[in-house]
């Protein structure tokens, strides 16, 4: 689920692995570094989301649109609310794996400031997405359909507790080891040696390229004017003797297409193609990057946050993972956020959104247990 640390990546919730449960030939969601995800962990994690209403509420209203959560047949869940929700269970596999790496252990107090950093967070959220909605935002059931109406007022204890208990407290455990890792990297991050390697790797943040440019209907019009492009001529003077429209701009260097920083100063671009814009000539005319000093302040801010810390911790932990995704979900890239890519084409309905008699013994039901079987399981049980 959605707590401080966590708002700058797309995990949305945490639901955790628990014991092993057959629901299709393959018993695994996912494969974590050789730890097992189970069927069984991903269907817990999914019906305890659905669930929770409010929550489902908040999230829809806070993104804009309706979440996709039945799939195309009555009794299913869609391929992206499973792919989202395995994710999540991935990166929060892969930081439990990194806190024991690292012997983290958290305390009975760390737990309880856990559970107010994620309340916090969900008041939050709850009271920007009731104003959202209620100014024209778009608030969900737990079906996945638009509403017109604010997400009912909640607080958010009332919204954490909405959630089974095992869940609640793998969700504690899981942000109190991210408030420790994050608060000992922070730590580390703030020294002049790790602020002088971000400025050496990172220059096209600090530096500035101003180029001109001229926009061509078509790729033959382009061409043709950059065949009469003299050696040793500007676009300017070019474009001003064929009485052309003359862009100038000056922007940061990451912010431009590969093929304008290769550039050499003064060099002049072959036509590009701008999508619907047409076709493009660029003449890079000049280039200033910022010393060091002048940015030392912006690059330990950078370092040092909470949401850097943990986008780049996560982006590091999935990158170097050893992971497999059950087919029937998709494909591991490891790309962070996305990391999983959906089948193709996308199964539209993959996972039963209730159990049966035949899979587990007993009634369906549509809903987590308020404790999950085996007792209260931590990230990482198999």
């Amino acid at each position: 689920m959605k707590s401080a640390l966590l708002a700058v990546v797309t995990v949305v919730v945490a639901g955790l692995a628990v014991l092993g449960y057959v629901l299709y030939p393959s018993p695994y969601a996912a494969k974590v570094n050789g730890a097992v995800i189970s069927n069984k962990s991903l269907f817990l994690a999914l019906a305890s989301v659905k669930a929770n209403r409010v929550f489902i509420c908040e999230q829809a209203s806070q993104s804009g649109a309706p979440l996709k959560i039945q799939g195309a047949s009555s009794g299913t869940y869609s391929s992206s609310f499973i792919v989202d929700e395995l994710r999540n269970l991935i990166l929060f596999e892969l930081l439990d794996q990194y806190a024991a790496e690292h012997h983290v252990v958290s305390t009975a107090a760390e737990l309880r400031s856990a559970r107010s950093t994620i309340e916090a967070s969900l008041a939050s959220s709850s009271s920007s997405s009731s104003a959202g909605a209620g100014a024209g935002g778009t608030s969900a059931q737990s079906s996945g359909a638009a509403g017109a109406s604010a997400c009912p007022a909640a607080s958010g204890k009332a919204v954490f507790d909405a959630f089974p208990g095992w869940y609640r407290h793998a969700e504690e455990r899981a942000q109190a080891e991210l408030t420790y890792v994050v608060q000992g990297l922070a730590a580390k991050a703030g020294n002049p040696s790790a602020e002088h390697s971000y400025y050496r790797a990172h220059l096209s943040e600090f530096d500035t390229i101003c180029i001109d440019g001229l926009v061509f209907p078509s790729q033959p019009a382009a061409k043709a004017f950059r065949a009469r492009i003299s050696p040793g001529a500007t676009l300017a003077s070019v474009a001003a003797a064929d009485h052309q429209h003359l862009d100038t701009a000056c922007v940061p260097g990451n912010q431009l297409p590969p093929f304008v920083t290769a550039l050499a100063m003064g060099a002049i671009s072959h036509p590009q193609s701008n999508g619907p814009g047409g076709w493009v000539i660029i003449q890079p005319t000049s280039r200033k990057l910022k010393p060091f000093a002048q940015v030392a302040a912006q690059i330990k801010q950078q370092l040092t946050s909470a949401s850097s810390i943990v986008q780049t911790l996560l982006s590091r932990l999935a990158h170097s993972a050893q992971v497999t995704i059950n087919p029937l979900y998709g494909t591991w890239s490891g790309r962070f956020p996305q990391l999983i890519t959906l089948p193709t084409p996308p199964k539209a309905n993959v996972l039963p959104a209730t159990r049966t008699r035949q899979q587990t013994g007993s009634a369906p039901s549509a809903t987590a247990p308020a404790t999950a079987p085996g007792g209260s399981p931590g990230p990482g049980a198999g």
